[in-house]
This record gives structure tokens, sequence and C-alpha cells, in this order.
């Protein structure tokens, strides 16, 4: 693995933060990867630290009465034929502590197609109009020509005595990537269902085409819905035990404002909310075990075709969802590794499968990133003609684990820097040695998105589909922070390669 740094002149105005969200941008976009969200940390102007450093002010009195002022003047003179003895240095103050705050606002990280750490962030600036609330720990993902995000924690909302988890949040949302225009999503229950919870600290990730197919099918029947289906995100929490929830989003029609109060609602992104079953391959655990800040990722699965395993199988069983890690409620960290192999997304035919890889195992952890990616020929073939069929066939066949943090002991977190590397297709934890002059620092709350593979570039007359796991080797990384030590605000560009 090769991380480079991207220079500090890329990035004005961002300030360091962690906790942020970040996706992949669509091929037609200007930029790779957009990134929203977080809880930023500012260091106060230096002419504030100065002052704090001044001491007491000519406005502040003594608190001395007048003949005890006296006394201690005339104790302080030196003696006659004395040298005057130097005047004690006043004590520094310690600095005041920085400006931390969550935020809503959000970035884009435009590659320059040159490699190595060229690239640029640029601040987004939102249409008028409604925008989510600050938030962190949410989760966000492009399905369509949208960005759509899901819940979080915003710690600046009010106390509110009547329900005291309202900063946790259950609103849904979607970004226009032309317009830059935010529109809330009126977030539908299945018939008999429950509401979207309040959710914070969970994984969520898009569906392959193959299964958000039969979920747009399942949706369209059990909503009755003549629109359209764009895709579908499936959202994993520490309340999945023995099913998972699935969104499936519809977009909207485009038209104007003119029309009827029907015709305005069928403009409005909509989704809806399904819990699909999901059954355990193994009787206890039959599933992962309750757990946030873990990864979900998108990867190939056992055998699946296109991933260098020669084995055969059909492009609707060529990926699967890795769970990794994660915290539970109380206790230490999670190690464990499970794939959810997708059958028939109308329900029952999902699965959970507990894995024990051979190699060594990294350490255990929460708040990391991960992502899938391919090497060599896999990485390669992202070329506009072959973007889409790479896509159809098979996801990255490694998994890439990068960061996070543990209890190194009660109470105390001691971040991590490691990388670790799962071959999905020997089902083994793979040794890897990082490579060059830089590499990040530990942290968790990071960042990661993928980015398009340095030789190949992935244009409209590919689809438009962009750069998926099936077809890169390269992420970006950015931010994260230290437990209660430092936030970070620094860039990289990771690089897989001769695994």
């Amino acid at each position: 693995m090769q991380p480079t740094a991207v220079t500090p002149e890329s990035r004005p105005g961002l300030l360091p933060r962690s906790g942020a969200c970040a996706a992949p941008l669509p091929g037609w976009h200007a930029a790779q990867v957009i990134m929203l969200g977080g809880y930023t940390e500012e260091q106060p102007p230096v002419a504030a630290a100065a002052a704090g450093r001044s001491g007491p002010s000519a406005a502040q009195p003594s608190v001395l009465p007048a003949a005890a002022a006296a006394a201690a003047a005339a104790a302080a003179a030196p003696a006659a034929g004395s040298t005057p003895a130097p005047a004690p240095s006043p004590s520094p103050a310690p600095p005041p502590p920085p400006r931390r705050a969550p935020t809503m606002e959000a970035w884009t990280y435009a590659n320059s197609g040159e490699g190595g750490g060229g690239g640029s962030w640029s601040r987004v600036e939102y249409a008028p109009g409604p925008v989510p609330q600050p938030r962190l720990t949410a989760a966000a993902a492009v399905v369509g020509g949208g960005l759509w995000l899901v819940g979080g924690w915003d710690p600046s909302a009010p106390p509110d005595p009547v329900n005291p988890g309202a900063a946790f949040l259950n609103d849904v949302w979607r970004l226009d990537l032309k317009t830059w225009a935010w529109a809330q999503v009126e977030v539908l229950p299945e018939p008999g269902g429950e509401p979207l919870p309040r959710i914070s600290r969970f994984a969520m990730t898009p569906l392959p085409p193959a299964a958000a197919a039969a979920a747009a099918a399942t949706a369209a029947a059990s909503s009755g819905s003549s629109s359209s289906c764009c895709g579908s995100l499936l959202i994993h929490t520490h309340r999945c035990d023995d099913s998972v929830m699935v969104l499936d989003c519809f977009e909207g029609s485009s038209g104007g404002q003119d029309g009827g109060e029907e015709q305005q609602q069928q403009q409005r992104p909509r989704a809806t909310l399904r819990r699909v079953p999901v059954r355990g391959a193994a009787s206890d655990p039959h599933s992962p075990p309750s757990r946030g800040l873990h990864s979900l990722t998108l990867a190939a699965a056992a055998g699946a075709p296109g991933s260098g395993s020669g084995a055969p199988g059909s492009a609707a069983a060529a990926s699967a969802l890795y769970v990794y890690g994660g915290a539970p409620q109380s206790g230490s960290m999670y190690g464990d590794l499970w794939r959810l192999d997708l059958g028939s997304a109308a329900g029952g035919g999902w699965s959970w499968q507990q894995l024990d890889p051979a190699g060594t195992a990294p350490h255990a952890r929460c708040s990391h990133v991960a992502g899938a990616a391919s090497v060599g020929a896999g990485a390669g073939a992202a070329t506009a003609a072959g973007a889409t069929a790479a896509a159809a066939t098979a996801a990255g066949r490694y998994l890439l684990v990068a960061g996070g943090s543990y209890y190194s002991q009660p109470g105390r977190l001691q971040p991590l820097d490691d990388v670790a590397v799962y071959d999905t297709q020997t089902n083994t934890w793979v040794e890897v040695e990082v490579e060059g002059e830089v590499r990040p620092s530990p942290r968790n709350a990071a960042v990661m998105a993928p980015l398009p593979p340095a030789a190949a570039t992935v244009t409209a007359a590919a689809g438009g589909a962009g750069v998926t796991a099936a077809t890169t080797n390269r992420f970006l990384l950015h931010a994260g922070w230290r437990p209660f030590v430092e936030t970070y605000n620094d860039s990289y560009i990771v690089t897989l390669s001769g695994v």
C-alpha cells in the first residue's frame, strides 16, 4: 500500500474535522468525492491567544487595601546599595481551547488526473432553500442523480425534556448534484412497518445493481407507486438482528411548481423503508452481535466471476456485503468479520456468514474506514468501454481496512495507523507493507472514498456510472482525530498494489 500526501495548499478554508461522511461522485461530475458534515475544530485567532497571556489589564483594580499595598511596595524595594532583582516573568496563561462545532457544510475533491498528491478541495455553495441541520456520524451515498443523507447526531441541538434523544436524527435528505439544492425526503414505512428510528454511528451502502433491481420491484409492488425506484440503500444498525433495513429511493418527477398538490407531491423525493429478513448460516451466533461505528463494504462474493478466482457464477451473485469491527454498547471493540450473501432481495434470501479467515487477524477496532479494491488487471480495466461491464460482474476482490481505535485500557481510546487487507477469494488476511515517505498518523473517525485508477478514465460514455468498488485501487483518505488530543485536516491518496 502506498499513501501519498495531498499538498496543504489544496484545501484553503477547510477546517479540521472528524465524524464526517463521504461518497464517490458519478463519472459525469467534475469532482470525484464529496464530503459533508462532521465535527469541526478551529483554533482561536493568535490575537485572542496573545490577549489571554497578557495578564491583568489596567482596568482591573487592585484588591489590596492602601496600607497593605504600601507595605508590600516597601518590602519589595531593594536595600540601599544593592542590585535590584529582576522582575519575575509572568506565567503564561494556557492557550484558549479550540472552538468545536458540528457542521453541515459540504466539500468536493477534484483529482488533478496527474497521480501523486495532485487535487484540490472546494466548498459547495448550496442553492437557496432548506438545508439539513448540522450533524456528524451520519451516512451518505449517491443514488440516481442525488446524494442521499441519512440520520446522524447533532450535539448542538437544544435539550428536549419531552424527547431526550432528539439530538439523534431520523431524517433523510437528497442533495441534487447539479443544482446543489437540498430537499427533505418523505420516508414511508412499508405497510404495517415502523418509521425510520433515530440512528447514528450506523453503516450504510448502496445495494449492487442486481439486488437493487429486485428491491425496486418489491418496493413498487408494496407501495403501489408508478414512480421508478432509482436505487436502494442498505442500513445496518445496532438494532439489526434477524433483519436489515432497506431504503428504496424515488427521486420524484421533474417539472415546475405550478401543478396541484398531488403533482407537487410526485415531484418531491420519497423513500420507502422496508425490513428484509436475514437468516443465519449458523444457529449461534446467527448474525453479527449488536454494534455501531463499524464498516459495511460492498466487495466480491466468494467465488465471484471477474474477481480473479476463476470460479463460475452469475452477475447477480458477484458481490456481497462485509461487516467488520465496531463497538458494542459497552465492552471491548469487535474484530470479527461477517459476510452478508445477497440472494433474492424479495425477502428471505439473504444470509449471514461469520468468517474465520486464515492469516494474522488485525487488531479489533471501531471508527475505522474501509473500501473494496481491485489490483492489477482488474483495476486497470476501468476504461470508458469496460467500466459498465466491470461494475456488472464483480465488486473489488480485496477489503481494505485502515485506522480506527480500540480501548488500550478502560475508557482510554488508542488510535491505530495500520492497514489490513482481506482477500475475499481465499478467505485470508493478507500481510501488506506500507511504502512511501509519508503515512497517515494514528486516527479514527476519518473518511475514505474511492478514486478513479490513475491509468484509467471513466467517462459518460460508460453510462455515467463513475468509479465503483469494481474498478479502483485508489482511495482518498481525509481528516479524523487522535481521541481527545488532535483533530486532523490532512489528505492522502492511498493506492493498493502488488497484493
